[in-house]
């Protein structure tokens, strides 16, 4: 993204509710339902709302592409209480200026608001859309043609008609897994099946399969008490990964409801009706899967099963590309969400956590208080909270990490005129490896997260992305520094302070 175009998004980020009163807005809200995609049309200086409501923790994908040469899109959303969550202008620009937040992990269970504007007087029409999982539509399969679904037991019936595709199954703990060869096989993917209707007899289980081979897969399954687990099948031989586990967000008594997981290398997320119910990692990364249906009878005798499943859903995500803006939160949301986005691997530690620490140089210069406790760090993603307590416009707060000795290691700061930087140190002093500036307001609380992962470092300001810089991870211990460029000493109080590593998963694989 050019200059330009960042300081226009920064600007934009800056404000709040008061935004909403100074841009004129459509007066009628337009209402989005999660995979059906809209058309609109603004003017220039013109913004159109949409809403739609969803569950706090789950994993949507808002899609804007103009369909006027003559638009540049810029997507906002923004939660109940007239507070910008998080924009995008161009995810892939100069390649296309289409405006796209993916994966991204809603913070709250909220009715929010898109807002689509175009980028100064940029006017024309568009189409939007609202994914959950990835911002690709792959595979849908809505059942209202003859199906291609074959169930590998025998006892089963299938039917499929009037846009539903009806299962039964009778006996004692009878499975019967479908599959369609129609259906991609992926390495990342969200997959979600809507169940409208379920009529059993002692109990039930359904849920999805990711089958990488003919002899291989993993069914995740919702049942009727509550609880989801994951098995994992090899040569008809199964393997518990996650027995059955209670969840409040799982209603044993909804007969209809939508279950999904979204699938990447070496993990799965499940989510029931949208909430996040939990995730399972494995040792090693998964191949590419197609995703198949599975229904269980009870292990009872005259137990049976009738499902009907009206729409299976599944999602692709775009080229991996680090995200211009995160959702503001805490370092276990940060991560989550850098998981869910493709940045960071799946699973890891989170080693470190520091209510409160404060550093202050003697005089000009830089001091390091190192956290902890001599532990060293490769690969992680490391943030805090910080305010400058005392010093000039020539005072900066930073995050050091890999200290190797008292003059080797870098540090990525904030000064109190808004310039950022990304330095490694030496013996020969100081090497500036990204440097930019930003508009503050002094005295004001900012946020720091560095990510150090696969031969890349991504610096986020204020959960604003400053660079990503090539960077060679040598492990050293990590703490917090204030710095001072002028003759005063510069004081700094860190808050929240947080480090999550994958160095011990690295080591097991």
């Amino acid at each position: 993204m050019n200059k330009a175009r960042t300081s226009f998004l920064l600007a934009v980020m800056t404000l709040t509710a008061f935004l909403f009163s100074i841009w004129p807005v459509m007066a009628q809200e337009n209402v989005l339902v999660i995979g059906v995609a809209e058309n609109g049309t603004i003017t220039a200086q013109e913004a159109q709302d949409w809403a739609f409501t969803a569950l706090g923790g789950s994993v949507i994908s808002i899609r804007v592409e103009a369909q006027s040469d003559s638009l540049d899109p810029i997507v906002e959303l923004w939660n109940s209480s007239g507070v910008l969550v998080i924009a995008n202008d161009d995810r892939h620009y100069p390649a296309d200026n289409n405006a796209i937040l993916e994966a991204i992990t809603l913070p709250r269970t909220d009715t929010y608001t898109v807002r689509v504007r175009g980028y100064g007087d940029s006017a024309g029409e568009y189409s939007i859309v609202v994914l959950s999982g990835y911002a690709n539509e792959h595979f849908r399969d809505d059942f209202t043609v003859s199906t291609a679904w074959r169930s590998d037991n025998g006892l089963a019936s299938l039917n499929s008609e009037n846009g539903t595709l009806t299962i039964q199954l009778e006996g004692t703990r009878e499975i019967a897994r479908l599959t369609n060869s129609a259906v991609p096989s992926l390495n990342d993917f969200y997959a979600e099946i809507e169940i409208s209707n379920v009529l059993y007899r002692e109990g039930w289980s359904i849920g999805l399969i990711v089958q990488d081979s003919p002899t291989h897969y993993y069914a995740i399954e919702v049942g009727h008490i509550g609880a989801w687990r994951v098995i994992e099948t090899t040569n008809g031989e199964d393997t518990i990964i996650r027995d059955w586990t209670v969840h409040p967000s799982i209603d044993p008594n909804l007969s209809a409801f939508k279950f999904g997981i979204l699938a990447r290398n070496n993990a799965i997320d499940t989510f029931f009706n949208g909430a996040f119910i939990g995730q399972v990692t494995f040792p090693s990364s998964r191949q590419q899967a197609s995703t198949g249906l599975i229904v269980e009878t009870a292990n009872a005798i005259g137990s049976s099963i009738t499902v009907s499943f009206d729409t299976l859903t599944i999602t692709s995500p775009e080229d991996e590309v680090a995200p211009e803006q995160l959702i503001a939160g805490n370092g276990t949301f940060i991560v989550q969400s850098l998981e869910r986005q493709r940045v960071i691997a799946n699973g890891g530690t989170m080693a470190l956590t520091v209510p409160e620490a404060f550093v202050q140089t003697p005089d000009a210069g830089v001091a390091v208080l190192d956290l902890g406790r001599g532990t060293t760090y490769e690969e992680f993603a490391f943030g805090g909270r910080f305010r400058l307590a005392g010093g000039d416009e020539f005072s900066a707060c930073g995050l050091v990490f890999h200290r190797q000795e008292a003059e080797r290691y870098s540090v990525a700061y904030l000064d109190e005129q808004g310039a950022y930087e990304v330095s490694l140190r030496d013996e020969e002093g100081f090497s500036s490896g990204l440097f930019g500036e930003r508009s503050v307001i002094p005295n004001e609380q900012h946020t720091l997260i560095v990510v150090v992962y696969d031969g890349q470092l991504l610096y986020y300001v204020d959960y604003q992305l400053a660079g990503v810089l090539d960077y060679v991870a040598n492990s050293g211990e990590v703490g917090i520094g204030a710095l001072s460029f002028g003759f005063r000493d510069a004081s700094c109080q860190f808050n929240d302070l947080w480090l999550w590593t994958w160095d011990d998963l690295e080591e097991t694989q």
